[in-house]
């Protein structure tokens, strides 16, 4: 299992939110996108993430996010 810090997570928030344009013009293909996100988090923090960790740390970020919410008003 890859242990994420919060300084790492914020890199990976912060990249795909402002880099959302370029994210939706990858299309369906965005295995660039994330490996160029795992490389700057790996340059920052000298890390070894590849873009797929990225990935699944994001759409896991969302998917946790979006329960909160829906359990909140439940």
């Amino acid at each position: 299992m890859v242990e994420w810090t919060d300084s790492q997570i914020r890199i990976l928030i912060d990249e795909r939110r402002n880099r959302n344009d370029e994210y939706h013009n990858f299309g369906r293909n965005r295995i660039r996108f994330w490996d160029s996100i795992a490389t700057r988090i790996n340059q920052e923090h000298n890390t070894s993430f590849n873009g797929y960790q990225c990935k699944e740390k994001f759409m896991n970020l969302v998917r946790d996010y979006n329960d909160q919410i829906f359990f909140a008003y439940v």
